[in-house]
């Protein structure tokens, strides 16, 4: 976002805040984002990157002729930064971070069109989406009983079961949407269960129950997004 569009931005608010007085508290937030919150969270973003760069070993000489080799160099931070800058959620902009050091290093690819594709999903991407993809990362896989904490209903508390088959869908909602969005993404994809431990089923054929089945493994690319993620934020 240019200037001139901020500038547009807080005229727009402050002419909608003389009429209507209730908007004035989102036209003074709208003038500090201007004057101090896009500063603040590029200030932010470098420190992050600072503290993921000395935070790896010593660079050799061929990591270092692979980060000069990645193209689109000045593309790369533009994109990251304006990302990071729009990001609310401060845990996710440091996965904004992440990205921008495992791509200067070579860690993720050097093909700019695939770094460039991966921010976007990144950026696409809700912290509750990202939560949801971690729980793929140490064995590749998830499934539907472990994704709602539901391995065992008979012993679980898992505030989904107290649910009765009627409300169960609005329950399950958000953790479909964000599957979905894995799934589109290129992120996951469903495949037969052949792995997570034996089913305990409540054999209700319930909402619930039919998510509990659901097998989903890692993609190449949901490894790559994951990789470049640090394990905690």
């Amino acid at each position: 976002m240019n200037d001139d569009t901020r500038e547009l931005i807080g005229a727009g608010l402050r002419s909608v805040a003389n009429s209507f007085p209730v908007f004035a508290t989102l036209a003074q937030g709208w003038s500090e984002y201007e004057n101090h919150l896009f500063k603040t969270r590029v200030e932010e973003f470098f420190t992050e990157v600072q503290v993921r760069l000395e935070s790896l070993e010593a660079m050799d000489t061929a990591r270092l002729e692979r980060i000069v080799s990645v193209e689109a160099q000045s593309a790369l931070l533009e994109e990251a930064i304006a990302a990071a800058s729009r990001e609310p959620d401060r845990n996710k902009r440091r996965s904004f971070s992440d990205y921008y050091v495992a791509g200067i290093t070579g860690e993720i690819s050097k093909d700019s069109d695939v770094l460039r594709s991966l921010l976007q999903t990144l950026e696409a991407l809700t912290p509750t989406d990202l939560r949801v993809l971690k729980h793929f990362r140490a064995e590749g896989f998830s499934t539907g009983d472990r994704l709602t904490g539901t391995t065992n209903p008979m012993l679980s508390s898992a505030p989904i079961l107290t649910a009765d088959a009627a409300q169960q869908p609005e329950a399950l909602a958000s953790l479909k949407l964000s599957i979905r969005k894995l799934e589109s993404r290129g992120l996951i994809e469903e495949a037969a269960r052949t792995k997570g431990g034996l089913l305990v089923t409540d054999g209700s054929g319930s909402p619930l129950d039919k998510f509990r089945h659901k097998f989903w493994e890692l993609t190449f690319t949901g490894r790559q997004l994951l990789s470049f993620i640090s394990t905690d934020h």
